[in-house]
């Protein structure tokens, strides 16, 4: 099973997805596992009737039958256990706060592919045999090739231009906090969707919060460790 641990997040908010692919499809890939720890999140997946597309931190999905473009995933995940049950209705606005002015850091896109070091095998090490007064003498050393990392080639970092959230920045919703640059997700999602951003879930601080946008919903999970709060949503929400 899936699971979503509430804890600093490893994000690559450098992707950016073809403006020719439909809004939902990027809407999708804006979710998606960038940063590709698992093969079965570099894509979007079926469970049940239902597609979702995750990072393990956020995770967004919809009824198949509302899917407009393609994907091949052969992994299932019962990610439909961790749902939380909706339980209120309350439309949030997420426009009347001015993101640009908190978007502070320099957005860095890395180019290239890793590549894994043949010379070692990826383990940064090799070994070496010596003979010395017929004595044999085993040791390793680090590899001269990738210098120990394991890796002859890793991607470089490319300024962008513009600017994003620092990757600490953390927003507070409710009693919850979460991480910014994926909370502000849930906006570009309603900006590429239409709609209203409703919460359909919410119980406590250390539990995750359930959204939905048109007949898509989306799940975070809070972070516990706090670093740099920016942002307080302390506003009293409309109802539908």
């Amino acid at each position: 099973m899936m699971h979503l641990s509430p804890q600093h997040l490893i994000v690559n908010h450098n992707n950016h997805t073809n403006m020719s692919n439909s809004p939902l499809q990027q809407a999708f890939y804006l979710i998606i596992d960038k940063d590709h720890f698992e093969e079965r999140f570099k894509r979007p997946f079926h469970d049940n009737d239902k597609v979702y597309a995750t990072d393990r931190h956020i995770m967004i999905f919809c009824d198949k039958e509302n899917i407009d473009f393609e994907f091949e995933n052969s992994y299932t995940v019962n990610a439909s256990a961790i749902v939380p049950e909706p339980n209120t209705s309350e439309i949030i606005d997420l426009d009347q706060h001015d993101w640009k002015s908190l978007m502070t850091a320099d957005e860095v896109e890395y180019i290239g592919k890793e590549v894994e070091c043949g010379n070692c095998g990826a383990t940064g090490q090799c070994d070496g045999v010596e003979f010395y007064k017929e004595k044999k003498y085993d040791y390793t050393y680090e590899c001269p090739v990738c210098a120990g990392t394991g890796m002859e080639e890793t991607p470089k970092e490319k300024l962008t231009g513009r600017k994003t959230f620092e990757f600490y920045d953390s927003i507070k919703f409710k009693n919850s906090y979460f991480n910014l640059r994926l909370f502000y997700k849930i906006k570009q999602v309603r900006d590429l969707l239409g709609g209203d951003i409703e919460l359909v879930s919410y119980t406590t601080y250390d539990k995750a919060v359930l959204f939905k946008i048109g007949y898509c919903h989306i799940m975070i999970m809070p972070v516990m460790s706090i670093d740099n709060c920016v942002l307080k949503i302390n506003q009293t929400p409309t109802q539908p």
